[in-house]
């Protein structure tokens, strides 16, 4: 049996006994006795929205770990580079923390900064 978390318009919001969050129409609410309560809707939303980031912010750094590319027998693109340069505008900090392991990698440095921004 799934858990209520709420509903908007002509759809239902829940999680199943997996944990995921789930989506019924008006008509399979009212078969599951369900009721409105937007403040747990909320919640169930960030919940999968957090979740959903967790997982992207992990596939970029699994991607990361593994790029095997370096500078200089894979030159960055002209894009990569002026993202570079953005990425490092808007933290010094998070670009010099990309850095460390991956000297002479622009690709997984970029693609670090990327995860710890998500």
């Amino acid at each position: 049996m799934a858990l209520n978390f709420g509903q908007s318009g002509d759809a239902l919001v829940g999680i199943d006994e997996n944990g995921t969050i789930v989506l019924w129409n008006s008509a399979a609410a009212a078969l599951l006795g369900r009721r409105f309560d937007p403040e747990l809707a909320r919640v169930a939303a960030g919940i999968e929205l957090r979740g959903g980031l967790t997982a992207l912010e992990a596939a970029a750094r699994r991607t990361a770990h593994v790029l095997t590319l370096d500078g200089v027998g894979t030159p960055p693109s002209s894009e990569l580079l002026a993202l570079w340069q953005r990425q490092r505008e808007l933290s010094e900090v998070v670009t010099a923390r990309a850095t460390e392991g991956a000297p002479g990698q622009p690709h997984r440095r970029a693609l670090n900064v990327i995860a710890e921004r998500i």
